[in-house]
């Protein structure tokens, strides 16, 4: 049994930690909260990440809201275990992998630096 828990412990350390800011692909579902449209990653997870945007980028993926979607998308501020994008570059919809409950997440396909404000 304790041989199991070691083979979880990476995979738990490293899930939805986004320290820097770039193009990214995101896995995750489209929620319609009181604020806003928002993009979640690993939701309902102690790794869950909530990506916020302007209204103009909300259109964008209103269509989508309750699906399950992969973005390409600009983070260029972070603040902890939410996001902030500028820029949506694209959107499709994605079907969920039975077998892999856990199948969202984050892939960096390139840095980019920090907006200040």
């Amino acid at each position: 049994m304790k041989y199991f828990l070691l083979f979880l412990l990476p995979a738990s350390l490293n899930a939805a930690i986004i320290t820097e800011c770039g193009e990214y692909t995101a896995k995750g579902v489209v929620r319609a909260k009181e604020d806003g449209i928002k993009l979640i990653v690993n939701e309902k997870t102690q790794s869950e990440y909530v990506i916020s945007m302007p209204r103009l980028e909300q259109g964008k993926i209103a269509g989508h809201i309750d699906r399950d979607v992969t973005v390409k998308l600009l983070l260029d501020k972070l603040d902890g275990q939410k996001g902030v994008t500028e820029n949506i570059i694209s959107i499709d919809f994605r079907i969920p992998d039975p077998l892999k409950p856990g199948d969202t997440g984050f892939t960096l396909d390139k840095k980019t630096p920090c907006r200040k404000n």
